[in-house]
C-alpha cells in the first residue's frame, strides 16, 4: 500500500509541475483551473513526452530521468514565475476548509487499500484482458519501446494506448520486484477531489458557477463504480473519469465566457485532457466535439491564430500515439484497415486486423456466439438479447429515470429549463452523441459507461440545478467540506454489498477491518502494507517458430507478466525481423497453410470441453 501511495505522489509532483509549465503558458495564470485538474493535464503532457521517447528507447529509469530533466529545463526558463505561482497556491491552500485535508487523506489511504489486488479484499480483482493484452504491453513498453509488427505476435498487442505507456513509465519495474499497477487509482483520486469540490461550491452559493458544481458533485455516483478494477492498468475506466472531468471543464468555460471572463488557460486544459482521453480509447471519439466547438468560439474572436494553437496541440499530443499504431501494426488507426497507407514488411495481415475489428464488434453485441454470425445477422438479430441483457443493469435505469426526471423538467421549470439546454447545448450535444457512436461502434457497456454516464447526468441537472440552488440556505452553518465528505461516505455506505457494473466498486466493508486484523495476527505478511500484489504467475512452455524461442502459457491464454515474447496462439506462422526482439515480427504469408502446432488457437478450444 505505501508504494502505490508514494508512486500517486511521484505522479503527482511530476503531473502538477507539467500542468503547470503547459497552462502557464496560455495567459501566463492557471488559477482559473480547478487544482485536481492540473495533475491530470500534466499527467497527459508527460505521456506524450514519454510516447516520443519510447519510439527509441524503453520507458524504465532512464525515460524518468529525461521528462524530469526536460521539465526541470522549462521550470528554470520560467522561473520568475514560480514565486508569484507559489504564493497563490498558498493563498488557495489558506482558503481551504481544514476537513479538506483529512478527507483527501482517508479518501489516498482508502484507495490505496483497494489498490492492493487481494481478492481478500473484495476488491481489486484483475480486469481479465489485463492478462491477456494490457500487462504484456506495458511490459514490451518497458523493456523495448515500440516494437515493429507487434500484432504479428498476438493481435491485441497492436490495440496501442496512451495509458499503456503512462502505466509502464511509472511501473518502475526497475526499482520495484514487480511492476507497480497504480495509475487507475492516481486518476480516481483526483477525480474524487475534483468532484468534491463541486459539492463544496454548491454548498457554498456560488451561483455563476453552479451548472458545473452541479455536474462535478453529480460525478460522485459514477466514480464510485469507476474504481471496481483500480488494480488494473484497464482503459476504460480512466477514459469514463476523464470524460466526466472534461465534460464538467466545458461547463465551466461556457460560464466563465458567459462572464466575460478570459478562458484559454480553461480552454486549453479541456482539449488537452479531451486529446488524451482519446489517446487513451477511441471509442471516445465524440469528446472532441466540444474542443471543436471551442476552438471555432475562439477563432470567432482572435482569428487564425486560435485555430493555429488547437493544431499544435492536437498533433503534439496524437503524433506518438498514431506513430506508435504504425510501427505495432502498420496501420495508422488499427483495427480499422480502411486507413491503409503503408507497405511496411511488418504490416500485419489484412485478414488479421479484419477479424480483429469483427471480434471487438461481435463480442460487444452478443458475448460467446462466432463474431461473423453476429455482424452478418445485423440489429435484428443481436439487439433483442442486447437490449435484454442492459436493461437490467443499473445505469440503465439510471437513465430511464432520468429521462422521466428531464419530462418533468420540461413542464415545471419551464424558462430555467429552455435556457440551461440553450446555453449548455454542446454538452448535452457531446453526451447524446457518445452514446450514439457508443451503440453503432461496439455497444459493449464498459466501453461507453462515461458517455452513459454523463447522458444521465445532464438530464437530471436542470432538476438538480433547483435543488442546488436551496443548498446555501440549508448549510450555511456548516463546514462545506465535512458535508461533501459526509455525502461522499453516505455514497459509499448506501451502495455497501452491492455487485456494480464495473467490479465492486468503493465500499466500506467488513473486508477492510478483517485484513488490518489478519495482518496484525500475522494470518497475512505485514509487506502488504508496503507492496502492491503483482501479477498472477503463470507456467510457460519455451517452444520454436521459424527464427524466434516464443513462450506460450501452459494452459489457458494469459501471458499476464511471463517473459518476452509471449503469445498464447498465432493466427499464422511468423519470424523476428532481424533476429532481435527489438527488430519486431512479421508474418511469413508463404507459410500460412502450415499447421501452427504448439501455437494452434485450438487448443484452447480442447483445454475447455476437458474441463468439468
Amino acid at each position: 500500500m505505501a508504494s502505490v501511495i508514494l508512486c500517486w505522489l511521484y505522479v503527482t509532483a511530476l503531473g502538477s509541475l507539467c500542468g503547470w509549465l503547459l497552462l502557464h503558458r496560455a495567459d501566463r495564470s492557471s488559477e482559473a483551473v480547478p487544482p485536481a485538474v492540473v495533475p491530470m493535464v500534466g499527467l497527459a503532457a508527460v505521456t506524450a513526452a514519454a510516447g516520443y521517447l519510447s519510439l527509441f528507447i524503453g520507458l524504465g529509469l532512464v525515460a524518468n530521468l529525461l521528462v524530469w530533466l526536460v521539465a526541470l529545463a522549462l521550470l528554470w526558463r520560467r522561473r520568475a514565475a514560480v514565486g508569484p505561482a507559489v504564493g497563490r497556491a498558498r493563498e488557495q491552500a489558506a482558503k481551504t476548509d481544514f476537513w479538506f485535508w483529512p478527507a483527501a487523506g482517508v479518501l489516498a489511504v482508502v484507495l490505496a487499500f483497494t489498490s492492493i489486488g487481494k481478492p481478500w479484499l473484495g476488491q481489486g480483482f484483475f480486469n481479465y484482458d489485463t492478462g491477456l493484452y494490457h500487462a504484456p504491453s506495458i511490459r514490451w513498453i518497458e523493456s523495448h519501446g515500440a516494437v515493429p509488427g507487434l500484432g504479428n505476435l498476438l493481435p491485441p498487442l497492436a490495440v496501442d494506448s496512451q495509458w499503456f505507456v503512462a502505466s509502464a513509465l511509472f511501473s518502475f519495474a526497475w526499482l520495484y520486484k514487480h511492476p507497480l499497477h497504480a495509475l487507475l487509482g492516481f486518476a480516481a483520486f483526483w477525480g474524487f477531489c475534483f468532484a468534491l469540490g463541486g459539492v463544496r461550491e454548491l454548498l457554498t452559493g456560488k451561483q455563476d458557477t453552479r451548472i458545473s458544481s452541479v455536474f462535478r458533485a453529480l460525478s460522485l455516483v459514477p466514480l464510485l463504480e469507476l474504481v471496481g478494477n483500480i488494480a488494473s492498468p484497464t482503459t476504460d475506466e480512466p477514459a469514463a473519469i476523464l470524460t466526466l472531468v472534461v465534460l464538467a471543464l466545458v461547463c465551466r468555460t461556457l460560464e466563465a465566457q458567459g462572464a466575460n471572463r478570459d478562458t484559454r488557460t480553461l480552454q486549453l486544459a479541456v482539449a488537452t485532457l479531451a486529446l488524451f482521453t482519446v489517446a487513451i480509447k477511441w471509442s471516445v471519439l465524440p469528446l472532441l466535439l466540444p474542443v471543436g466547438y471551442l476552438a471555432w468560439r475562439q477563432w470567432q474572436k482572435e482569428g487564425a491564430p486560435a485555430l493555429l494553437g488547437y493544431a499544435l496541440l492536437a498533433v503534439g499530443l496524437f503524433t506518438p500515439k498514431l506513430v506508435r499504431s504504425v510501427i505495432l501494426s502498420g496501420y495508422l488507426v488499427y483495427p480499422f484497415a480502411a486507413v491503409d497507407w503503408f507497405g511496411f514488411d511488418w504490416k500485419m495481415p489484412l485478414g488479421v486486423v479484419q477479424a480483429e475489428k469483427r471480434s471487438i464488434e461481435g463480442w460487444a453485441r452478443m458475448q460467446f456466439r462466432d463474431p461473423a454470425e453476429v455482424m452478418a445477422g445485423g440489429i435484428g438479430f443481436w439487439f433483442p438479447s442486447w437490449f435484454e441483457q442492459f436493461r437490467t443493469t443499473p445505469i440503465a435505469w439510471c437513465l430511464f429515470a432520468a429521462a422521466g426526471v428531464f419530462a418533468l423538467s420540461a413542464v415545471l421549470l419551464r424558462g430555467r429549463f429552455v435556457t440551461i439546454l440553450r446555453h449548455y447545448g454542446i454538452v448535452y450535444l457531446t453526451a447524446v452523441a457518445g452514446v450514439a457512436y457508443w451503440f453503432w461502434a461496439a455497444p459493449f457497456l464498459r466501453f461507453g459507461y462515461g458517455f452513459l454516464a454523463a447522458l444521465a447526468m445532464v438530464l437530471v441537472l436542470p432538476a438538480a440545478d433547483a435543488l442546488a440552488a436551496r443548498l446555501p440556505r440549508l448549510s450555511f452553518r456548516l463546514r462545506p467540506q465535512a458535508v461533501a465528505t459526509a455525502a461522499l461516505a453516505a455514497l459509499v455506505l448506501l451502495t455497501e454489498g452491492e455487485k456494480r457494473l464495473l467490479g465492486t466498486g468503493l465500499t466500506w466493508t467488513k473486508h477492510y477491518l478483517e485484513t488490518v486484523e489478519q495482518i496484525y495476527t500475522g494470518y497475512l505478511p505485514i509487506g502488504l502494507l508496503y507492496h502492491q500484489v503483482g501479477y498472477p504467475k503463470i507456467e510457460t512452455l519455451l517452444l520454436p517458430m521459424r527464427n524466434a524461442w516464443i513462450y506460450r502459457p501452459l494452459t489457458g491464454q494469459l501471458c499476464w507478466h511471463a517473459p518476452l515474447p509471449c503469445t498464447p496462439y498465432l493466427y499464422g506462422r511468423i519470424e523476428l525481423r532481424d533476429g532481435s526482439l527489438q527488430g519486431g515480427f512479421r508474418a511469413r504469408p508463404e507459410d500460412q497453410t502450415t499447421p501452427l502446432g504448439d501455437f494452434d488457437g485450438r487448443r484452447l478450444e480442447r483445454e475447455q470441453q476437458k474441463q468439468p
